[in-house]
């Protein structure tokens, strides 16, 4: 029982991953396996065969894992010490009402200085969120990414919307 998708938006379904999401019309959507997790990449333009993408944003789930939460928070801090990440720009942790699932958050910027100067895609900022599901034993990632100088109109227009589809879905189990 999902409430309707707002204007521009429709909900796309992954029901062996039980896991709907909102995804901006006219948006490109790749789904596959990557390092023993489930993937779907949703972006704005199509994604190259390495999955790189200049807008838009990549969701991976893995499942039965041991210790979720441990793995949340490494994969979250593995992000903050790539070699491209030039500044944290905020960071917060949160929990579901019923404490089964932790959320961790942080915004990031990057720099990518194998591409040329003028390239839009060379500074990004992104926000990267996992979700520590305790009762099914998934880590879910979040990726959202954009080209710096274009960061609030997608974000706020789209990544915002996309990603918190995820996370209020997941939020509002028992």
């Amino acid at each position: 029982n999902l409430p309707p998708a707002p204007p521009g938006f429709s909900w796309y379904l992954f029901p062996d991953l039980m896991l709907n999401i909102l995804v901006p019309e006219g948006w490109h959507i790749l789904q596959g396996v990557q390092d023993e997790a489930d993937i779907f990449i949703l972006s704005k333009d199509p994604a190259d065969s390495s999955g790189n993408y200049s807008v838009g944003l990549t969701v991976k789930i893995y499942q039965n894992l041991e210790d979720v939460d441990a793995a949340a928070q490494e994969l979250l801090g593995d992000m903050t010490q790539l070699t491209t990440t030039t500044r944290i720009v905020d960071s917060f942790k949160t929990q579901s009402p019923s404490a089964k699932v932790l959320m961790y958050s942080v915004l990031f910027e990057s720099e990518y200085y194998d591409l040329s100067p003028a390239d839009a895609n060379r500074k990004k900022r992104m926000v990267c969120t996992t979700i520590a599901d305790l009762q099914t034993n998934r880590l879910y990632f979040m990726l959202f990414q954009s080209p710096l100088h274009l960061w609030e109109e997608e974000w706020n227009r789209h990544g915002g919307p996309a990603s918190l589809s995820v996370i209020n879905l997941l939020f509002a189990r028992p």
